[in-house]
């Protein structure tokens, strides 16, 4: 339990649900639609992504009922994936 006066978000910083893992990609962009989360089966293992214009995406969760699924680096969300042929 943590008692403070200070706000809760200058104590654990800026809650999950107000993440924007493109903040920086969309303002390079200019004004243009946020990309939306794409569902896929990569090798085999459904994944939310985050779809990029190179073809790739950042996986934002693993949607797998096999715990092996969730071990892979490869894709474990954070990291990039190709999805042009999955899509």
């Amino acid at each position: 339990m943590l008692y403070t006066v200070m706000p809760i978000e200058d104590v654990l910083g800026e809650p999950a649900w107000q993440m924007d893992p493109y903040a920086a990609w969309r303002a390079s962009m200019g004004p243009v639609e946020p990309p939306m989360l794409v569902s896929c089966r990569v090798r085999g293992v459904p994944l939310s992504v985050w779809p990029m214009p190179d073809g790739r995406g950042q996986v934002e969760r693993v949607m797998s009922t096999d715990p092996a699924d969730y071990l892979d680096p490869t894709i474990s969300p954070g990291s990039m994936v190709d999805i042009r042929e999955y899509l």
